[in-house]
C-alpha cells in the first residue's frame, strides 16, 4: 500500500513538473496578472500535494 502511495506521488510530481514547465514557457508572453494567477495556482497545488502526502503518511 505504501508503495502505491509513493508511486502515485511520483506520478503527480512528474505531471506537476510538466505543467509547471509549460506554464513557465508561457509566462513571458502573458500579462503580470496571469503570472500572479499561475504563482497562486502553483502554491495551491504544492500545498494540496503536501497535505495529501502528510495524510497518507499518517494513515499508514
Amino acid at each position: 500500500k505504501l508503495k502505491n502511495i509513493a508511486n502515485l506521488r511520483d506520478l503527480l510530481m512528474v505531471v506537476l513538473g510538466s505543467v509547471l514547465s509549460i506554464l513557465d514557457t508561457v509566462s513571458p508572453l502573458t500579462p503580470p496578472t496571469m503570472i500572479l494567477h499561475t504563482i497562486i495556482i502553483k502554491l495551491l497545488i504544492i500545498v494540496t500535494l503536501t497535505m495529501l502526502g502528510v495524510r497518507a503518511r499518517l494513515r499508514s
